[in-house]
């Protein structure tokens, strides 16, 4: 048997990454803190997404990058941030870091919205990084971790769990960023998702190694 660990992050206050003049507030949650991003692409320097225009509901403190690690299938994260001639909320996404400190994430599980499947990502970019300015803007040390599907190529309905997307990582990062790159259907109006789930490998691999000498 596997043993498989997996983490969900939770809301909780917030922490404030500052940025000249500007403050972006990092969602502080019990296994680290976790901010929006917008307009990057793979191995690119951050671009803070703004709350209230970029992802949030109006003034509600409602759909933000918190909301898709609280555990909640019934909570999202909205992100309507345009790159260019791109879709909306494409090149969107979140960057967490671990408290529990560096981790080597080996999988990554996605759950769809409420509604409007065409939001549901279906490419995204998994990145790594131990510099401890990860969650700032213009901080470019990523390090590609993985590319490809989201695990929601077979429409799994709504508030629910698509397919566990594994992949080969021995190295441990603080950080992870999540980029959207595409969507279910190219002409969406943002990028949504409710959940997003990371998984490490590290017990697994040590149950395999027990298995093996029995």
């Amino acid at each position: 048997m596997k043993n498989v660990t997996r983490w969900m992050l939770g809301t909780g206050v917030a922490a404030l990454v500052t940025l000249g003049a500007v403050a972006f507030a990092a969602d502080t949650c019990t296994l680290g803190e976790v901010v929006g991003v917008k307009q990057v692409t793979k191995g690119k320097a951050n671009v803070l997404a703004v709350s209230g225009e970029d992802f949030g509901s109006g003034s509600k403190d409602v759909e933000l990058p918190a909301d898709a690690l609280d555990g909640d299938l019934n909570t999202k994260y909205f992100n309507q941030a345009v790159d260019g001639s791109e879709t909306p909320g494409i090149n969107s996404g979140l960057a967490v870091t671990l408290k529990s400190g560096p981790t080597a994430v080996t999988g990554i599980q996605l759950a769809t919205a409420n509604d409007m499947e065409k939001r549901d990502p279906a490419k995204i970019v998994v990145e790594g990084s131990n510099d401890p300015k990860a969650l700032e803007a213009g901080c470019a040390a990523f390090t590609l971790v993985y590319e490809g599907e989201a695990g929601l190529k077979d429409d799994p309905g709504r508030n629910a769990w698509g397919k566990e997307v594994k992949f080969d990582n021995k190295i441990a990062y603080k950080t992870y960023r999540i980029i959207v790159t595409e969507t279910r259907i190219k002409d969406a109006d943002a990028v949504q998702y409710s959940e997003v789930k990371f998984i490490s490998g590290t017990d697994a691999k040590k149950d395999e190694k027990k298995d093996e000498k029995k």
